[in-house]
Order: C-alpha cells, then structure tokens, then sequence
C-alpha cells in the first residue's frame, strides 16, 4: 500500500503545471490614428479574451485597475493639461494585440505646438497571459500621438471623401500603369499628374506646422504618389524576419522604466522627492530609447514612411523590383538562345527595349523619391541581427548609391 501511495504522489507531481513566468511577453504601442484609436501589438501570442472578460473591463473601476493611462507633454510645451484630458475605452483584445480608443476633451490641443506622448502602464500584467507567460506588472511603454481630428459631422464627410478619392485614385494608377508597361508615350501626361502629386505629397516632410485636415487627403492619396497601390504588408510578413522594435530595445531600458514608473508611485507619498527621481529616469529612458530605436516623426508617417526599414518603405516598388529581376533572367535566356537561334534575336530584341526604356527607365525615375527618402530614413538605424536585416540594411546602401548616381548619369546621357 505504500507503494501505490508513492506512485500517486509521483504521478501527481508529474501532472502539475509550470509556473507561470512574469515579464517574458513585451507589449508596444504600434500606432494612434487620428480619430484615436491606439493599437497594443505584444510580442507573443495571448490568450485572446471573451465578452464576458471584455465586458468586465469596460466598467471605470476595473480598467482602471487594470491599465493606467495618461498624456505626457514635452517639458517645453505651454498647453495646460486639462486641454488634454480624455477618456479611453477596450475595444478588443486578440491573441495578437489589443485595440483601446481615446476620446480627447480638446482634440484641438493634441500635440498641437509640441509632440505629445501617450503613456499606457499595466498595472495587471496576468491578465495579458500566454499561459505560462504573462506581461509585467507597472510595465510602462509609449508612443507619440499624431494630431487628432474632431469626430463631427462634417469631418466624418470629410474623411469619406478622402477615402473614396484614395480609392478613386489607385484604381486609375493600377489600370494606367498596367498600359504604360508597353506604352511609353501614351501616357505621359499621367505620369506628369503622377509627379505633381509626388511634390504635393511630400510637401510635409519640409518641417512646418501641416493642418490635420491637410495630413489626411494627403495620407489617402500618397498611395499613388509612391506608388504603392497594392497593399504588400502580408507579403512582407511572409518574405521577411525583421527586427522588431522590442527585440532591438536594450534591456537596460526596461529596468529604467520600471525605476520611472517605481517614482512615479513614490510621488503619491512624496512628492517633491519623487518629481526629482522621474525627471531624471524619464530623461535616461528617452536617452536610451533614441540610442536603439528610431521613432519615425509624423509628417513622413503621413505620406507613407512609417518604417525603418527600407524594404518595408518601398512596398509595391520592391515587388516591381523582384518582378523586373524574374524577366532580366527571362531576357538572359533569350540572349544566350539567339547566339544558337537566330529566330530568338527579333524576340530578345523587342523585349529588351520594351523592358530598358518603357519600364525600367520609368519606375526608377518615377519612384526616385521614394527610393531617396527610404534609403536615407534606413540609414540612421542599420540592423544586422537576421538575414532579413542584413539584407535590408544592403539593399538600403545600394538604393542610396542608385540615388546619388542617377542625376549625374542622366546628365551625362542628355549630353
């Protein structure tokens, strides 16, 4: 009898469950819209919630047991804080990330002279669970917010027929760059519309205070400005392994925002002593953030650039690059058979000044902006961690080297 006492007892620790590990799942804030909505992407998969959880955390009392929110101000901004209060609800929380919606008192007032920062701690980090690892409690992480648009009736008009002229406009592109393939002059007064609107989209990146009204059109129509009117995000996801911006964090950086958030808590008891201490931890956060992140600043997210990698930038124009290599091979074989058959020369000849002149000539000249602005917002922060990295950071100084060696080529083939 003793026996089977101890062989249950072994069974029974053989059965129990791993502890859960705290602090292993790194949430970051991947984009706030304008109309508010903030989107909490996290670095593993979690246990997606059901309504009844959402519900419960719909009530003020437990969200706000649950999350901390508030709106931190550049230390030279003079806008007084109760210009930027606000309340915040939980859309949806998936195994992926987790959708919260703000609604600003005074969107007017949002990072209006200054960029202002969305400041978003957990305070219950268990309930953000894989199963046998969960986010950090008083884990606190950030993200600018972009100016905010008013949601009234004659917005909301607004950005509908922002949307219906985005769509109205790739349609067009894709149709006419489709014929202009084979068509070099067909339609060169679209491309000349192409390129005013390449100037007009990127009028923004000239640091000046832009209307948020003006940054939406024009956030609808830089599709077609850099053409890139077929969306490419889920083709990158599966052709590329980036570096994340959590996996690219120090973590150095994460025990000095845990001491920022540990001030913060103190300066309920003392303040005066606490202020000092957070001033200086933010500070050495912000110093450390700038050390391995590159945040990209609103007006280039605006108009299309809202990467930083080069790759990612390009979209559509990468594709085309990868297409346009599959028919240089395609063009080789030619060659190489018409030195054995003369009846492939004609073939091989048509197709090389139809791909030269009407092609390639066309999408480098026409995308030389985007190629420009890519391959120098990559070039303040060069990853070589993964192969996708590595990859990127060359593709991003050969773009640069293209970039700097077309003008001149082009003056000397006008000469």
């Amino acid at each position: 009898m003793l026996i089977f006492d101890n062989w249950v007892e072994e069974e029974q620790i053989e059965v129990l469950p791993e502890p859960i590990q705290i602090g292993d799942v790194v949430p970051w804030i991947g984009d706030i819209d304008r109309q508010g909505k903030a989107t909490i992407f996290f670095s593993e998969k979690i246990n997606p919630w059901s309504n009844s959880t959402l519900e419960k955390y719909s009530q003020e009392e437990n969200k706000n047991a649950l999350l901390a929110l508030k709106v931190i101000q550049a230390p030279e901004s003079d806008i007084s804080a109760d210009n930027l209060i606000f309340t915040w609800e939980i859309v949806n929380v998936t195994d992926e990330y987790m959708e919260i919606k703000l609604k600003f008192k005074a969107t007017e007032y949002v990072s209006a002279a200054t960029t202002d920062k969305l400041s978003v701690v957990f305070l219950r980090g268990s309930e953000f669970s894989t199963g046998n690892t969960t986010v950090s409690d008083m884990k606190e992480i950030r993200k600018k917010l972009k100016k905010q648009l008013s949601l009234s009736a004659t917005v909301e008009i607004f950005l509908d027929v922002s949307e219906v002229t985005g769509t109205a406009s790739k349609a067009t592109a894709i149709g006419a760059w489709v014929l202009t393939l084979f068509m070099s002059t067909s339609f060169q007064l679209l491309w000349s519309l192409v390129n005013t609107f390449q100037m007009i989209v990127h009028l923004p990146l000239i640091n000046v205070n832009t209307p948020v009204n003006a940054l939406s059109l024009l956030e609808e129509i830089s599709a077609m400005a850099n053409m890139d009117v077929i969306p490419t995000g889920d083709l990158m996801e599966l052709m590329f392994d980036f570096t994340k911006p959590w996996e690219a964090t120090d973590p150095a950086v994460d025990e000095q925002t845990s001491a920022q958030v540990d001030a913060r808590v103190l300066a309920e008891t003392d303040t005066e002593i606490a202020t000092e201490t957070e001033m200086q931890s933010s500070s050495e956060v912000e110093e450390a953030d700038e050390a391995t992140m590159l945040e990209i600043p609103e007006r280039f997210q605006a108009i299309g650039y809202d990467s930083i990698n080069f790759i990612e930038n390009l979209g559509f124009l990468f594709v085309f690059i990868l297409i346009f290599a599959v028919i240089l091979v395609v063009l080789a074989s030619l060659w190489l058979l018409s030195c054995c058959w003369d009846r492939a020369y004609p073939y091989y000849k048509s197709l090389y000044k139809s791909i030269f002149w009407n092609m390639q000539l066309t999408f480098g000249l026409e995308g030389y902006i985007e190629f420009a602005v890519g391959s120098f917002i990559n070039l303040h922060l060069l990853y070589w961690v993964t192969i996708s990295d590595i990859f990127n950071s060359v593709a991003c100084i050969v773009g640069l080297t293209l970039t700097v060696l077309l003008p001149p080529f082009v003056l000397w083939y006008l000469v």
